[in-house]
């Protein structure tokens, strides 16, 4: 008589129990041996049962034998054989819904666990979108994956994280969303000059993340008039006349444009008195 279940995990115990008796079912002694794939995992003498621990670690059908003898020759040598499927263990991936900006190098970070939580320590995980779009491969190391791309197309969707699987583990596959937006600058003024003849308005522009603008063209409407200047390096320096800016408080629009792709206009107010400005809110 034999206990042994018909399925199991690789690197998992599993218990196997076996005992024997007569044609009438009465308990017999003896001596009991088990057999995994030929090996001996177990064999001693027994009064009620033998227990062995196995532990596959390969995935696969298993042959466990079980073979009883009867030291005394009462009763005749016996085998009874079962068949045992080792089967990988789940995978489990965990990815966060990614939101960048357009040419920004981006990392992706995938997580990968087995169901009892322990790191994945080896494999491949690859990255797709919703259409397909190869996004790059990244080796597993001690349950993490890592891919760097550097989005070039403003989109929204949904990006596939699948796991190939290695000898303990199943592929196994996550989505999540993906989202590309376009740069949004923010516009600041820097500091101003003042001599007799004109005024210098230096406007910072910079990304979200505090990185100035490459390039671009600041315009500045002031008393009904434009002025404007390039952008470079993050700043740009528009030059006002002294007789467009009247006496008492001058209401500057500055706005930000850049016809690269990828990138919002921008805009500010601010005011100017003599000497003094400052945004207006």
């Amino acid at each position: 008589n034999t206990n042994i279940p018909e399925n199991t995990t690789i690197n998992k115990y599993i218990t196997i129990q076996a005992n024997a008796t007569d044609v009438f079912g009465n308990p017999i002694n003896g001596t009991i041996a088990i057999y995994a794939d030929g090996e001996l995992i177990i064999s001693q003498p027994f009064t009620s049962n033998v227990t062995a621990y196995y532990v596959p670690e390969e995935a696969g059908r298993k042959v466990i034998t079980i073979t009883y003898t009867d030291p005394n020759g009462v009763y005749a040598t016996t085998n009874v054989t079962n068949n045992l499927q080792a089967l990988l263990n789940n995978a489990i991936i965990t990815i966060d819904p990614v939101n960048t900006t357009i040419n920004k190098t981006t990392q992706i970070t995938v997580t990968v666990t087995g169901e009892d939580g322990r790191a994945v320590t080896n494999g491949t995980v690859e990255l797709i979108t919703e259409d397909e779009t190869y996004l790059g491969t990244a080796n597993v190391t001690n349950g993490v994956a890592t891919i760097t791309v550097t989005p070039t197309e403003i989109i929204n969707t949904t990006i596939y994280a699948h796991y190939l699987g290695n000898e303990l583990y199943n592929e196994t596959t996550a989505n999540t969303t993906y989202t590309v937006n376009n740069i949004k600058p923010a516009v600041t003024v820097q500091n101003m000059t003042c001599t007799s003849n004109t005024t210098t308005v230096n406007v910072k522009v910079v990304d979200v993340n505090g990185n100035n603008i490459a390039d671009g063209t600041v315009t500045i409407l002031v008393n009904g008039k434009t002025y404007q200047a390039n952008v470079t390096n993050g700043i740009a320096s528009i030059t006002i006349p002294s007789g467009a800016l009247k006496v008492g408080n001058n209401i500057l629009s500055i706005n930000y444009n850049n016809n690269t792709f990828g990138y919002e206009p921008a805009s500010t107010t601010y005011y100017t008195n003599g000497t003094k400005y400052g945004p207006v809110y």
